[in-house]
């Protein structure tokens, strides 16, 4: 004899709810996407994800733009002979410099270079840039202070993030397009990907794609209404027996069934979706 289902259960007090799974899930991956574009940017650029946080903590650290050792440590969150280690390979690039410490002639003071400064300004520029575009996917989830059982707290808020400012943004979408291809031509799948504007939250989203020549993107759906605009390199929707071919500055209208995008050269598009509530 089959045994009844258990009643569902409402949450305990204090206890998570979906809601706050969905906000710490896109967090946690607006976290791993940020970490991803940092490491192969800083990697694209000749430098290493730990030197560059390197030259970030000397360059951010407070009242100052120098430090010793075992404050890197401090900062880093590693052992003392590692930091030991990364300035040294740091130093060989010519990247950081070693100068005698102002109060302490035991200790020395690890500073920037003319280079490093210039290499931490760049890369800096385009990791504030990304930010910008994650937005709301890093808006870190909220809690109210209140007890589980006040009644004024209000559930349905829990663990959303807040709204963000809609402050006016401008990218640039031919260095954005170099960027993704230039990911797609480095890994096996030939492919990359990039959400420009918008978000899960968010009716509108534009998603930047790269295919490297002969990739394609099959047996696709819309959530809603959608355009492709072609920014570099050709490609060809195709959907139900038909098929479109799109080149620099075309805009190719997705019909609302599966399509495949196909790039017949090396090509970057970029993917307007309108959901449906």
């Amino acid at each position: 004899m089959k045994r009844a289902a258990a009643p569902a259960q409402a949450p305990r007090p204090g206890a998570l709810t979906k809601h706050d799974f969905e906000a710490l899930a896109r967090f946690r991956s607006g976290i791993r996407r940020y970490l991803r574009f940092s490491e192969e940017t800083v990697r694209a650029h000749g430098v290493t994800p730990q030197q560059y946080q390197l030259l970030l903590a000397l360059k951010g650290f407070p009242d100052r733009e120098w430090a010793t050792v075992r404050e890197l440590a401090d900062r880093l969150q590693l052992r003392h002979h590692s930091v030991v280690e990364l300035v040294n390979r740091a130093q060989a690039r010519g990247l950081v410099d070693r100068g005698p410490h102002p109060d302490d002639a035991r200790m020395v003071r690890i500073q920037l270079t003319e280079d490093g400064e210039q290499t931490l300004a760049h890369l800096s520029a385009l990791h504030r840039d990304e930010l910008r575009r994650l937005d709301a996917s890093l808006a870190p989830p909220t809690w109210p202070d209140q007890r589980p059982d006040d009644p004024t707290v209000q559930t349905e808020s829990i663990g959303q993030p807040q709204p963000a400012k809609a402050d006016m943004l401008k990218s640039s979408l031919t260095a954005l397009a170099r960027h993704q291809l230039a990911i797609a031509t480095s890994v096996s799948s030939g492919r990359s990907a990039s959400t420009v504007f918008g978000g899960h939250e968010n009716v509108l989203r534009q998603t930047m794609i790269a295919l490297v020549a002969g990739n394609k993107l099959s047996e696709h759906e819309n959530p809603g209404e959608a355009t492709v605009h072609v920014l570099q390199g050709r490609v060809r929707l195709a959907s139900a027996g038909e098929a479109w071919e799109g080149s620099p500055g075309d805009l190719l209208i997705v019909p609302d069934r599966r399509h495949d995008l196909v790039a017949l050269e090396d090509a970057v598009v970029l993917l307007t979706v309108a959901k449906r509530k």
